[in-house]
């Protein structure tokens, strides 16, 4: 049994036939997974800011879809070698730079030189939230709901005449309470509903940091229960963001009072570089739909025949025997241009507006002109002086400032027995 092992070997001994190599000094091939590689070329070059010409160390350099890689030095250079000859793409990466592809093309033993200009970028690590207190405090360290509106986003898309349209509906759980429609009014602010049932519903707000009395119980008033909003008197296209604390637990920032909710408005302000102007229009009109249907019949006993009613629509007897359509189509205006730029030391943004709006019924309108500007200056390293400040000045005329010049009252309560007299109905 031990024998037929070795015999079959001493067999295959016999029919084996050397290589061409044995006995020579060659060596024997490689296999496939160990053959040499072709020859290889390099890729070397300085990566710097595109603003200052400054070099920029730290940057990661590598060829996409490989592994190869580079870190720059101090002086911004770099070497990747080892790179398979052909086409390939330089990709540069930096915290604060925008990210640069290059397309290259790289020969057997040769060398690629690729200078890269990085352009800066801001980038968003750890948001900053402006509490309306002595300073700001990142977001992951509030224990509150916190929604961010951007301003240019949305009037980018939407015709938003006044901050209460801003606000309205852009965020879960924060409603703008109906108004009348009238041009010059204001809607009630609730964050997730009511809170009190005598107290007060409307959260705090601040502007840039500083409170307003933002009540619209103090402001002008009129028949029916509207107000005049002082939100209003800021003019969107000078918002940056607003941001709303959603819930009581913005109490713990900000006292009590803050139970309903907080919204801080953020203005916009300048940024280094060359000058940049921003004008606006914004037009259109305001109606009621079909009035003299909603105004329908007033019906009232006939005093000449006992039994009997008799009715008029107001609103179709005055638009064909009075003076006219009662209600009309009100023009509503915006105009504005602003400035923004400045220098690492010295930051600009001043804006102009100008809005007339007026309502379905042409004795109801609003005139707002504001003027803004924001600066700011770098004193020293650890010293930066800001500066605010605005100005407005508006007329509104209501609706409904009396009885007498209530034309939705004066259509409700309409009555045919009035209609041959100065009344007409």
């Amino acid at each position: 049994m031990t024998r037929r092992p070795i015999l079959a070997f001493l067999a295959l001994g016999l029919a084996w036939t050397p290589p061409a190599w044995a006995g020579s000094a060659a060596s024997p091939p490689l296999p496939p997974d160990q053959a040499q590689p072709a020859a290889t070329g390099r890729i070397t070059g300085t990566v710097t800011d595109a603003g200052s010409g400054a070099p920029v160390p730290e940057a990661q350099v590598s060829i996409a879809g490989t592994a190869l890689g580079a870190q720059t030095n101090a002086e911004g250079r770099f070497t990747i070698a080892g790179v398979a000859p052909g086409s390939v793409t330089l990709v540069v990466r930096r915290i604060g730079y925008q990210e640069e592809r290059r397309p290259l093309t790289v020969t057997s033993g040769g060398t690629v030189t690729a200078d890269v200009r990085l352009a800066a970028a801001a980038r968003s690590l750890s948001e900053v939230v402006i509490t309306g207190t002595a300073g700001g405090t990142q977001r992951r360290a509030i224990g509150n709901v916190v929604a961010t509106v951007r301003a240019d986003s949305v009037l980018d898309v939407a015709p938003v005449g006044n901050v209460d349209q801003l606000i309205a509906q852009r965020t879960p759980g924060v409603m703008m309470l109906p108004g009348t429609g009238q041009v010059g009014t204001g809607q009630a602010i609730r964050i997730r509903g009511n809170s009190s049932l005598s107290l007060t519903n409307e959260p705090i707000i601040y502007i840039d940091g500083v409170r307003m009395d933002s009540d619209p119980r103090r402001g002008p008033t009129q028949r029916g229960g509207s107000n005049v909003s002082a939100l209003n008197d800021i003019h969107p296209d000078d918002i940056e963001s607003i941001e709303i604390i959603k819930g009581p637990a913005a109490a713990t920032l900000y006292g009590t009072e803050a139970s309903n909710g907080v919204i801080q408005i953020i203005t916009k302000r300048g940024a280094s570089g060359a000058p940049q102007f921003d004008a606006s229009i914004r037009t259109g009109f305001n109606w009621l739909q079909d009035p003299e249907e909603r105004t329908g019949f007033r019906y009232m006993p006939d005093p000449d025949n006992p039994g009997q009613l008799i009715g008029l629509n107001v609103y179709q007897n005055e638009r064909i025997n009075g003076t006219g359509e009662i209600f009309g189509r009100g023009l509503l205006q915006s105009y504005s241009l602003a400035a923004r730029g400045g220098t690492d030391a010295a930051r600009y943004f001043v804006s102009v507006s100008r809005d007339d709006d007026t309502g379905i019924v042409d004795w109801n309108w609003d005139k707002q002109t504001a003027i803004r500007a924001n600066l700011e200056t770098q004193l020293s390293d650890k010293m930066q002086l800001r500066l605010s400040t605005s100005y407005n000045q508006g007329e509104t005329r209501l609706a409904q400032g009396s009885i007498d010049t209530d034309p939705f009252s004066n259509l409700v309560w309409s009555n045919p027995r009035f209609l041959n007299d100065a009344r007409r109905g």
